[in-house]
């Protein structure tokens, strides 16, 4: 089996589904363009060519659909310095965009999932041109040279960011920037041209939008109805728990319909929560790696206030810096991150909200997409049945038998008449007779693909024929008799493959009529979503590994009443929260008894160990019962994949 063949195969169904409806369509389109060739005169040209048309407008909709399901194009807008750009990257978890206290960004940028980390100018013929990254912190950003007029359309970023697979992000200049008011032109294109989703960035210390603002969302809002608008109210690092509470309030009350949603948000908080995070997995790394190589390790944990670490109730809301010495069988490592304080998780909780309101905003645009090709296939069945009802399927259509019976008629009757006025007048002159046959035959010969020889042999029998009627009615027999009977042949000839080709393009018709039908039932039967929902993605299961899978997650249920009360004694009696190491003894059991009783590849328990023991940065110490329910998560997860 080929590589490519393999991948089909590997396609989750509901991809599969998509590529049948799409390999439908492309079977309506071709098979309109060849039955329509098939008929002689084309006389179904009109009636094929609508069918085509409807068939490739669906197709084109539905490969759109196809190639960018499940992603929606998000443009980011909002007044100048609300804070649109440190937005992107806390999404994006990196510095791609310039943030400064001025008015920054001064031309449009695409974010688009990439392996690697690339930047290209988009020029306004189309042209691609790769820059670099200062290159393009500098291009983007507004001063008196990048304000002048250029031939950069827009600026394209692709970065390897999980969002990004989802999501295509549109970086906006905005509005109200004094200092260029093409900004706004800029950014309203956009919205018309590519919104799915609009995020409206707003300064939360200025909770309520300008006058002006509010008239051109209203106006935005007009021109694509459908499109969902989402507020969110940046900075709110800087905002007491007092104040974001009234400017929920404030809008609660004021927003009309103006935003489907509104999400208190802060990109600083995000950023620096990233930051923590980054620095933790690097200890965490360490660590693991020294206990998968079986060292013998050694942890101590100290805090710049010589307070224990794991208080049951920490009032604070500030993070704390810790030290951690990790000493192995090589030597003794010295790392210090901070810990995440309680407002920081809180925060955070907002970004996950507003990542979650992106998968909501995602399956909306999906169910969209999916009624629009429904209605036009819809059309394309109605179109296709009315048409194909005028079409005739016969000998004739295909070959010019009709025109060849007239021309045998037409000769047997002047032969008749040819006869009856020599019998009447012996004295009639048969060239004149004859002239108009003649001249009728040569109009025809092509189409009825008479020899010129044959026509000559003919005409020169009348011209060798003798005065009496006698001799005139033998001339006028020689002279007929070998043309009908060429006729005669060439109609049995043609009627022969004027049947078979009504026969072979019936049989195209008829296929046509029944992918016709299957796309009707594919709307009339709704597809039903089977998918379901894990840590990371949706997963199929196969009867392969479904077997294996139920012996995992019986012993799941057992081991985690084992974490349950781990816990509970911890928390009871030591007054504390399991450490990584005692998680890593904890589970190098289980990982055993599995790699015993069920078999299980060694490396794949290895990888979820490895996965489990990485802290989350919204709870750097998860409990026993947490990473044991990680370990398991990510074990189906990896069977699901590799067995």
């Amino acid at each position: 089996m080929s590589k490519q063949a393999q991948t089909n195969n590997m396609l989750p169904k509901e991809e599969q589904r998509l590529t049948r409806e799409l390999e439908k369509l492309l079977d309506v389109i071709s098979m309109c363009r060849d039955i329509n060739n098939d008929f002689r005169r084309q006389q179904f040209r009109k009636e094929f060519e609508e069918i085509e048309k409807k068939a490739l407008e669906v197709f084109k909709q539905q490969l759109l659909h196809q190639e960018n399901r499940g992603k929606i194009n998000l443009t980011i807008i909002g007044n100048f310095s609300s804070g649109k750009s440190s937005i992107i990257n806390a999404l994006l978890g990196d510095d791609v965009c310039a943030v400064k206290v001025n008015p920054t960004t001064s031309s449009i940028t695409r974010f688009i999932y990439g392996e690697e980390e690339r930047i290209f100018q988009i020029l306004s013929d189309g042209t691609k041109k790769e820059i670099s990254k200062e290159k393009y912190l500098e291009s983007s950003q507004h001063k008196i040279s990048n304000m002048e007029k250029t031939e950069v359309a827009f600026f394209e970023y692709q970065y390897p960011s999980p969002l990004l697979e989802n999501i295509i992000l549109y970086d906006t200049p905005g509005f109200e920037n004094p200092e260029n008011k093409t900004d706004e032109i800029v950014t309203k294109t956009v919205f018309k041209e590519k919104a799915d989703a609009v995020l409206f960035v707003q300064d939360i210390s200025k909770p309520s939008l300008e006058e002006t603002t509010k008239k051109r969302i209203e106006t935005l809002k007009k021109e694509k109805a459908d499109i969902p608008w989402i507020l969110v109210l940046n900075k709110a690092d800087i905002a007491s728990e007092e104040n974001i509470n009234t400017v929920l309030s404030f809008w609660k009350e004021n927003n009309n319909g103006l935003f489907n949603k509104v999400i208190v948000y802060s990109a600083k908080a995000v950023r620096d929560l990233q930051t923590i995070e980054r620095a933790q997995r690097e200890i965490e790394s360490k660590i693991i790696d020294a206990l998968l190589k079986k060292k013998t390790v050694s942890i101590s944990i100290e805090t710049d206030k010589k307070k224990p670490l794991f208080k049951k109730k920490r009032t604070s809301s500030r993070s704390q810096k810790v030290e951690i010495k990790l000493e192995t069988d090589e030597g003794t490592e010295i790392f210090e991150y901070q810990t995440v304080g309680e407002r920081d998780k809180k925060l955070f909780e907002a970004h996950k909200k507003l990542l979650e309101t992106f998968k909501e905003l995602s399956l909306q645009k999906e169910e969209l997409l999916e009624r629009r090709i429904q209605k036009l296939k819809k059309e394309l069945v109605e179109v296709a049945n009315k048409n194909l009802e005028k079409v005739k399927v016969s000998p004739e259509e295909f070959e010019p038998i009709q025109e060849l019976k007239e021309t045998l008629k037409f000769l047997n009757s002047l032969q008749e008449e040819a006869r009856s006025t020599v019998i009447r007048n012996p004295r009639a002159d048969l060239t004149a007779i004859v002239k108009d046959v003649l001249d009728y035959l040569e109009r025809k010969r092509k189409l009825l693909k008479l020899d010129s020889t044959l026509i000559k042999k003919s005409k020169k029998a009348v011209k060798e024929a003798y005065s009496n009627t006698r001799d005139k009615l033998e001339a006028i027999r020689d002279f007929f008799t070998p043309i009908i009977n060429h006729l005669e042949g060439q109609l049995k000839s043609l009627e022969a493959r004027g049947k078979e080709q009504a026969k072979h393009t019936g049989e195209k018709l008829q296929k046509l009529k029944d992918t016709i039908n299957s796309i009707n039932k594919s709307i009339q039967t709704p597809q039903k979503q089977t998918s379901r929902k894990t840590k990371s993605n949706c997963i199929i299961l196969n009867t392969r590994d479904l077997e294996l899978i139920r012996q995992v997650k019986s012993i799941w249920k057992d081991v985690l009443k084992d974490a349950l009360a781990a816990d509970n004694e911890l928390s009871h009696k030591s007054k504390r929260k399991s450490t990584i190491l005692e998680k890593w003894i904890f589970l190098k059991d289980v990982k055993k008894f599995l790699k015993k009783e069920l078999k299980i590849d060694e490396y794949l328990l290895d990888k979820a160990l490895k996965q489990a023991l990485h802290h989350d940065p919204r709870d750097p110490y998860p409990t026993f019962s947490e990473t044991v329910n990680s370990f398991f998560e990510y074990l189906v997860e990896l069977i699901n994949e590799n067995y």
